[in-house]
């Protein structure tokens, strides 16, 4: 019946004939309807009609049905018929990597403002009997073709390959908007709705997998861009992320290749480049936590954070950095001063700990004013889109009575921060960790 809709609904024939139809195709429908009988015996496996009225609107919207998008209407049957091997089959006849370059393109001109309806018409002629242009509603078909595609191979066991292809939908809509989501994108648009369940669904794929690391990446990549998650969303992710660093892998001095040999000779076949990559990526992640716990005032949890970082390597700017963090949160100002001096005296040139300490020098006030002008003005000369940088140059002429100097510094500050792309994630709040 699917294969009936396909060729009526797509509203040119000959065009659905000429498509090659592989002994895959033939074979695939074959199997689904005997792999479906053999697993569910007397369990009716017809599709009810809101699966079937889904399927007919969205080929009504689909003018020119091609071959990738109807295997992704197909698969989708068969998903929600609980044939998953079916389904996988189905979906695997989808050639992403020749459609990712187009998928992106896509999902970036979505975002330009609307051209006329010719220039439309000019830029959607085919090439050789492939369409030039995609529309949004195939991009967000193929973008479902995948995760349910992630789903069919978590649901037979393949849970590594599943995170794999989930990987890839987000791979697709970060090329297309690597600053977040545009301005003005409608919340209700399916794809985003698709993306946003990627990005949960792919840390917890590699948790499942015991690819730890991998999750912390996959976790500070869906926090480190505004991709518009909803606040109880971004709230559990980032309370997943931190439960993951607390007692999920970070523990573990070696990789999971290194557990699974436990002996030396791993160490010493492995390179040194690889484990020197690892522990920076354990630091990374408990100094992420611990900046968290200090935001929240929980001061035992993060300096236990802290400790674990140091424990890795103590001898690090970041590491002292954020030990000052901890101690100026805490009101702690002249060891919140020799921590950001530690940590200046292992880097020179690290910005953060000298934007960190012109703040405290501004606070005093006094003679002190002209030594945090100086950390700053060397900030920015490192870090010229740093607008921590420009705002306490801002703050510290105001306090010199430089009123016109002052408001350039805070226009600059200002802009800066309106196009800042990537924000660390431990700035991001509310968030809810208990």
């Amino acid at each position: 019946m699917a294969a009936m809709m396909l060729c009526t609904c797509s509203g040119d024939q000959s065009k659905f004939e000429e498509m090659p139809q592989s002994p895959e195709s033939l074979a695939t429908r074959d199997f689904s309807a005997s792999a479906s009988c053999s697993r569910t015996g007397n369990r009716e496996t017809t599709p009810d009609d809101s699966q079937v009225n889904e399927v007919e609107s969205d080929l009504r919207e689909t003018l020119s049905l091609n071959y990738e998008e109807a295997r992704a209407l197909l698969g989708r049957l068969e998903y929600q018929r609980g044939n998953f091997d079916a389904a996988l089959q189905v979906l695997q006849g989808i050639d992403i990597r020749s459609l990712k370059p187009r998928m992106t393109t896509a999902i970036t001109e979505s975002a330009k403002p609307r051209v006329s309806p010719r220039s439309s018409r000019r830029k959607t002629s085919q090439v050789n009997g492939m369409l030039v242009h995609m529309s949004m509603h195939s991009v967000s078909l193929l973008l479902e073709a995948i995760l349910l595609k992630a789903k069919s191979l978590e649901s037979l066991g393949r849970v590594t390959d599943a995170a794999e292809e989930c990987r890839t939908i987000i791979d697709i809509v970060e090329s297309a908007w690597p600053s977040g989501v545009p301005e003005g994108t409608s919340e209700e648009c399916k794809l985003i709705d698709m993306f946003h369940s990627a990005l949960e669904y792919l840390p917890n794929l590699w948790m499942r997998s015991g690819c730890f690391e991998e999750a912390i990446i996959a976790y500070r990549r869906a926090l480190a861009r505004p991709w518009n998650l909803d606040s109880q969303r971004s709230a559990n992710l980032q309370k997943d992320l931190a439960v993951t660093l607390l007692y999920c892998g970070i523990e573990v001095k070696s990789t999971q290749e290194f557990n699974q040999q436990q002996n030396m000779e791993v160490w010493k076949s492995t390179p040194y480049d690889k484990v020197k990559s690892l522990h920076k990526l354990e630091m990374e992640a408990w100094l992420d936590l611990a900046s968290i716990y200090t935001k929240l005032e929980s001061w035992h949890d993060s300096n236990i954070c802290l400790y674990k970082a140091e424990s890795i390597n103590s001898f690090n700017s970041k590491c002292w950095h954020v030990k000052g963090l901890i101690l100026e949160a805490q009101s702690l100002h002249q060891e919140a001063l020799s921590a950001f001096s530690f940590s200046l005296s292992i880097n020179p040139d690290y910005a953060p700990s000298m934007v960190c300490m012109a703040g405290i020098l501004r606070n005093l006030g006094g003679k002190s004013l002209p030594i945090a002008r100086t950390f700053l003005r060397n900030a920015i000369r490192l870090e010229p889109t740093n607008h921590k940088a420009w705002l306490g140059l801002g703050l510290v002429s105001k306090s010199e009575g430089l009123p016109l100097e002052a408001a350039d510094c805070f226009k600059a500050a200002y802009e800066l921060r309106e196009l800042s792309p990537i924000q660390d994630f431990s700035e991001q709040l509310p968030i809810l960790l208990h």
